[in-house]
């Protein structure tokens, strides 16, 4: 039984008796692997209430031996055709942990990622399946908040929002909600919706007429003389694109980070796996990579907080034995972690591991580039439907996000990754099938990439090598010129 259910509340929890059943219970079923059809709900709900409930009551020997259960079942299963989006859609689960559980078991989660892609990365081919590994892996290695469409189950007009942990009540009553997260509901009503349902009135009808012919709606001025007449004055010209990825990135693990990289090359330097329906998917999962690698190891240093965060709130009555044996896995993982005065130590120990990553994302991007036209044009033009595919723009959705990508390293503090980084770029922006771009996806180039870029590079990204920032910034402004001529 879970930790917080009607037996366990009623009497004291045995942590080490439930995880020897849940071994067990795990141990059977990867035995019966071939007849595990007839039962793999069961096994499903229970492996998922065992997760969340753990979580919530911060039992965390036994929220790890859940994940690792649940992993291995995956790992296991998703060799059988049928079973594939049934497995992989209950490793969902994983997005709703709370930060500090998720960091808990980013190392495990992690490592199964890793088998799971190495055995069995030919046998996933939804769109929707990649979706979903691609979030893990950036949650898990990056340390990134998943998409709202990925967390946030469909809310009904009896429920509120839930706070990300589900009850066993909960979980009993809605235990498909897991598999089918609504991606169409927002969960809030847009300024526009609002707007919309209000009637419109003659003094509003006018308003919206000044407002849509004035150029004060763009971001400039509108001067009203002294005879009420509007003069518009002509706003500055701002680039509102950038180069940096926005998102949402918490403390990540240093292993966990490797590790997830060492599955994204894998995907990447083999032909077979990249394909149309999850290249999207690839690319947003680099870049999310570059922007946790940027600088090199220092969005490590937010683990202790997330550990310390934990701790706080593992805190409770327990009795004697059982606070004992929590001061005893404290210190263990006090020895594990190290003190605050060994956090930069850690940091200079994975400074040459996070560098190599850095080159390898560049490599990666790079690969991708030169590959992309082939990618998208071998993909299938029809869907399941046998309705025709929208052509895919090849530099809007291939080129553009990789040419960014590769230009956000050129930010980055580290000197070797910069020229690096530049080097590649020149080498993408010149190569000969960029030359089929038309004027206008020319023009968005140098909205999108080269100017950006040359904005973020005005910025102290390293103040400590001005010499080399300096010599950055020559590249830069030489690689806009040539892109220019020719």
């Amino acid at each position: 039984h879970a930790p917080d259910s009607p037996i366990s509340v009623s009497s004291t929890f045995d942590e080490d008796s439930t995880v020897f059943l849940l071994e067990l219970l795990i141990k059977i079923v990867l035995l019966n692997r071939d007849r595990v059809m007839s039962i793999w709900t069961i096994i499903r709900d229970h492996l998922l209430n065992m997760i969340m409930t753990s979580a919530s009551s911060d039992h965390t020997y036994l929220l790890e031996r859940s994940v690792v259960g649940i992993l291995r079942i995956a790992i296991r299963l998703i060799r059988k055709e049928e079973m594939i989006p049934q497995v992989l859609q209950s490793l969902r689960v994983l997005l709703y942990l709370k930060p500090s559980a998720m960091f808990l078991v980013s190392k495990q989660t992690a490592y199964a990622l890793h088998e799971l892609l190495r055995t069995n990365a030919a046998n996933i081919h939804s769109q929707q399946d990649w979706s979903l590994i691609f979030s893990l892996l950036e949650r898990v290695g990056a340390g990134a908040k998943p998409p709202r469409e990925m967390t946030s189950p469909p809310e009904t007009p009896t429920k509120t929002p839930s706070s990300g942990a589900q009850s066993d009540s909960e979980l009993s009553l809605g235990r498909h909600s897991i598999e089918s997260v609504s991606t169409n509901e927002r969960g809030y009503t847009s300024d526009s919706g609002v707007y919309d349902s209000q009637p419109s009135s003659p003094v509003n009808q006018q308003l919206n007429l000044l407002l849509s012919d004035s150029v004060g709606i763009q971001g400039g001025w509108t001067l009203v003389n002294k005879n009420g007449e509007i003069e518009s004055v002509q706003p500055l010209h701002v680039n509102q694109y950038n180069i940096v990825l926005h998102r949402e990135l918490l403390g990540h693990d240093a292993i966990a980070f490797l590790k997830s990289c060492e599955s994204l090359a894998f995907l990447v330097r083999d032909a077979a796996h990249i394909t149309t329906e999850n290249f999207d998917s690839c690319v947003h999962c680099i870049r999310t990579f570059v922007e946790a690698s940027t600088h090199g190891s220092s969005s490590s240093d937010k683990k202790n907080k997330v550990r310390s965060h934990k701790e706080k709130k593992m805190v409770k009555t327990v009795p004697k034995r059982k606070e004992e044996k929590l001061k005893t896995s404290r210190s263990q993982s006090r020895l594990g972690e190290g003190y605050e005065a060994d956090d930069e130590d850690k940091a200079d120990e994975y400074s040459p591991a996070y560098q190599q990553v850095s080159l390898q994302l560049l490599d990666l991007m790079h690969t991708l580039h030169t590959r992309a036209a082939a990618i998208c044009c071998s993909g299938e033009t029809t869907d399941e439907n046998g309705d025709n595919k929208p052509k895919i723009n090849l530099w809007s959705s291939c080129w553009c996000p990789l040419l960014q990508g590769i230009a956000r390293l050129c930010c980055d503090s580290r000197r070797v990754i910069r020229t690096a980084a530049l080097t590649l770029l020149h080498r993408a922006l010149l190569v000969h099938d960029l030359q089929t771009l038309s004027p206008l996806e020319w023009e968005s180039c140098f909205n999108k990439v080269l100017f950006p870029l040359l904005a973020k590079l005005l910025e102290n990204i390293s103040p400590n090598d001005p010499f080399g920032m300096e010599e950055t910034r020559m590249r830069g402004i030489t690689l806009l010129c040539k892109v220019s001529i020719s």
